[in-house]
């Protein structure tokens, strides 16, 4: 039985050729491997199995280019691509047995709806099923090689055949044959598809997780309503992508999650397996060679030739079939889910003003390497844009513009967004200081409000703090939080308290007043004003999320209670003062994950030397991000504390001009280490390793076709191309979507990265000197010249040291 979600209509449709339902939601079964015997290698912190498929394919290697890596994975060898079919759908399979289309192929996916009401399938998750399918129909990406994805396709009969009409050795390179990806029934020649996927099918399975609604919960619910803790366990995910079943026909795949939010991240992943590879200018169907004899046949193999210049080609030379998009190490078996349930990403939006569609752009990008949290800073002493309906003066005061704000109604459009593809949104209304642009509306409010000089009472300028000693201060602000707690839809919402200035507050004759009359220290004015606006958050269902000044600068606070969130951003070695105060911890340290270093000082005032740095030089690069540990100096029983990680950016120097190339594709990095985990969580597939070998505190079930082993950091391959490949393939998707990503390299490289070979550094005389090297992009290593350094020597330089030394 075939529904078609898009217009609610039944088909009686022949959909899946399976042996039984058990088939289906059985992703482990043996017919994957299609009766061939693999062998085994590692490649980068993966255990990959490669099949024999006979014939020669140095230029190819098993890998996925996907970041955040998965968990665990298996590929073929590249010499068995997979193609699209044209009538490719995706499907829901129910627990009844039954099939369900998201027949939603359109741009963004977002048409159609009653999807739980007729079939129990949350409306958020046949829209995401829609998106993917428009995304996979529709990209453009090219597989980063000099021959753009053609060796996928060659054989030795297009390189004879070339070379009998008289092309060159540059034309043979380029020529390639392929059928235009309609399925089995279409002709095919030499080098065309050979292996076609019609169908995903999707399964939630039964889970102690899903909602007592009829079917699972929504994307949106999933990534919202539950602690961060319970979010984790329902981002895991199966997916198997045989070559064909067992019947020789269009083959299907299989996709198997615990919750809608599961099968986000596998459809995610399923997306980055696919690659465009165009039609060529010609197709040689060469049937009499006597044909060419009037024409150049150098011009007719040439892709780059104008139409006019193919007049005398032979007939047969004309475009007459279509484009394809192939999955080039088919088959697959991937099994995923995320080391830590927090994985954010912090815009300030009060320095400068970000649209609603650029939000959403943003949004859009995260989703694709499986961030979920967004981090909101909506306010700070430069401007408020935040509209409340009963806080309206604020926004009208406190914004830099009317057309300059957000309404009430834009922010649950961005909330709806984000949760819909798998993001919490985590507002931040920071207090008590950071709030300056409270002063337009409300003056009385405010300590110190624009004094000068700027630097005696504030971090950076307009200084501004609120009198949290006042007591009506403190009551307006427990009111506005409890608007900004009914607004949000998250568990999370953060105050804030970061960078409080003790001279603004002590030469405030109002607050030392207020003070004086209580009997208070500042410090316990500060516990009073915290106890109040985290209740307004606690009433509302909600936990409170701090900077860590409120925990380690203000001695204990009875308001802190022990579940409150404390995000770490002095500097990561801060982030062991906070555990041992028995506090959850994210860490957003500077010296880590501030996107705004390293662009120089905006102040105007030069430091020591006269240098124009910024306060937390250098530029944070994706390879210095990459290299962090979020368990270092941690203590075991302390571990479980950590909830993940957060880029951080202050946009003192950003706006919507320069956002996506400050933001990507180095927020990937962080991606894979919040998602992929450290060396206590990384295991790769190894068939015949000792079970034992596994990590006992993070076991999982282990897959029928290995057992597991556990990765040490300074043997893996971490610094090796594999990376840099990932990278590579993550940026230029992005700037598929149209995201301004930054480059990594010179195109050439990333055409080519560390294909040369690996260079060992065997002693520790020669450690320094290469580590020096790092900043040099172009390195020989014999004859052959090489972007980017591959795997060290692991009894020389540890993941960390590589890392900080890589461009």
């Amino acid at each position: 039985m075939y529904v078609s979600i898009s217009g609610l209509t039944t088909k009686l449709i022949a959909l899946l050729n399976l042996r039984s339902y058990g088939d289906l939601v059985d992703p482990l079964r043996a017919s994957t491997l299609n009766g061939r015997h693999p062998s085994t290698s590692l490649s980068g912190n993966h255990a990959v199995i490669e099949f024999d498929a006979g014939g020669d394919r140095s230029e190819t290697r098993s890998r996925l280019n996907i970041v955040p890596a998965p968990k665990y994975h298996t590929t073929g060898d590249g010499s068995t691509p997979i193609c699209l079919a044209s009538n490719f759908a995706i499907v829901f399979v129910t627990s009844t047995n039954s099939f369900f289309s998201a027949n939603l192929e359109e741009e963004g996916g977002d048409g159609g709806g009653g999807g739980r009401e007729h079939t129990g399938i949350p409306d958020d998750l046949i829209r995401a099923t829609g998106r993917t399918q428009w995304n996979v129909r529709h990209h453009t990406m090219k597989y980063l090689s000099v021959q753009g994805g053609r060796e996928f396709f060659l054989t030795e009969n297009d390189t004879s055949a070339a070379a009998d009409t008289g092309m060159d050795s540059q034309q043979q390179q380029q020529r390639y044959n392929f059928s235009g990806g309609h399925g089995p029934e279409a002709t095919r020649m030499s080098g065309r598809c050979q292996r076609y996927l019609s169908t995903l099918s999707i399964r939630i399975t039964d889970s102690p997780f899903t909602s007592g609604k009829r079917g699972p919960r929504s994307i949106f619910e999933d990534s919202t309503s539950l602690p961060i803790e319970e979010r984790l366990k329902l981002e895991r995910y199966e997916l198997d992508i045989p070559l064909n079943d067992e019947n020789g026909g269009e083959g299907q795949a299989i996709l198997s999650a615990p919750s809608a939010l599961g099968v986000l991240r596998g459809l995610t992943t399923f997306e980055g397996l696919w690659y465009y590879l165009p039609p060529p200018r010609a197709q040689v169907r060469v049937q009499n060679r006597s044909s060419v004899s009037n024409a150049d046949p150098k011009t007719c193999f040439n892709d780059s030739a104008q139409d006019s210049d193919h007049q005398g080609c032979p007939e047969g030379l004309e475009n007459d079939y279509d484009e394809i998009r192939y999955a080039p190490f088919a088959p697959y078996y991937i099994r995923d889910q995320a080391a830590f349930g927090w994985r954010g990403l912090l815009l300030d939006t009060s320095r400068h003003f970000f649209s609603v569609d650029n939000i959403m752009r943003l949004l859009d990008t995260m989703s694709m390497v499986k961030l979920n949290i967004f981090h909101w800073h909506i306010t700070d002493s430069n401007s408020f844009p935040l509209q409340l309906h009963d806080h309206p003066e604020l926004a009208q005061q406190g914004a830099y513009s009317p057309e300059e704000l957000y309404s009430e109604a834009d922010v649950r459009r961005i909330v709806r967004y984000a949760g819909e593809r798998g993001i919490d949104v985590l507002f931040e209304i920071d207090t008590p200081g950071h709030t300056a642009s409270v002063a337009a509306s409300h003056p009385d409010y405010i300590a110190c409000n624009e004094a000068q000089p700027w630097a005696r009472y504030a971090h950076q300028p307009p200084a501004g703090q609120l009198r949290f000693a006042d007591e009506g201060v403190v009551n307006w602000t427990k009111r506005l939080f409890d608007s900004v707690a009914k607004l949000s839809a998250s568990r999370y919402v953060s105050t804030g308290g970061d960078e409080i200035n003790v001279r603004c507050m002590m030469d405030d004759e109002a607050t030392v007043a207020a003070l004086s009359k209580k009997g208070w220290t500042l410090d316990q004015a500060l516990d009073v004003f915290t106890n109040a606006t985290h209740a307004a958050l606690r009433e509302n269902g909600q936990t409170p999320v701090v900077w860590q000044e409120m925990v380690l600068d203000h001695g204990d606070m009875p308001s802190l209670k022990n579940d409150t969130i404390v995000e770490v951003w002095v500097n990561s070695s801060d982030a062991t003062k906070v555990l041992d105060k028995g506090y959850r911890v994210v860490h957003a340290a500077s010296d880590y994950f501030y996107l705004d270093c390293g662009h120089g000082s905006w102040i105007g005032k030069p430091s020591e030397g006269g240098h124009h740095e910024s306060w937390c030089d250098p530029y944070k690069t994706w390879s210095k991000i990459y290299s962090f540990d979020p368990y270092e100096g941690v203590k075991g029983d302390q571990q479980h504390l950590i909830l993940g990680g957060e880029l951080s950016l202050w946009t003192e120097q950003t706006d919507e001009t320069n956002l996506e190339s400050t933001v990507w594709p180095r927020t990937a990095a962080m991606a894979e280490v919040f998602w992929s985990g450290s060396s206590s969580l990384h295991k790769v597939i190894t068939p015949g390793q000792d079970q034992k070998a596994s990590d006992p505190e993070h076991s999982e079930p282990e897959p029928e076709r290995g057992t597991l082993a556990k990765i040490d950091l300074t043997t893996a391959d971490w610094s090796s191309s594999t990376i840099w490949r990932r990278m590579h393939d993550t940026r230029y998707r992005m700037v598929d979507r149209g995201i301004r990503a930054t480059p990594l390299q010179p195109h050439w490289c990333a055409l080519r990265p560390g294909e040369y070979g690996i260079m060992d550094v065997q002693s520790a005389s020669e450690k320094n000197r290469h580590v020096r090297r790092f900043n040099r992009t172009w390195t020989l290593v014999g004859e052959e010249c090489q972007c980017t350094y591959a795997a060290l020597h692991s009894s020389v330089l540890s993941r960390t040291e590589v890392h900080r030394g890589l461009t």
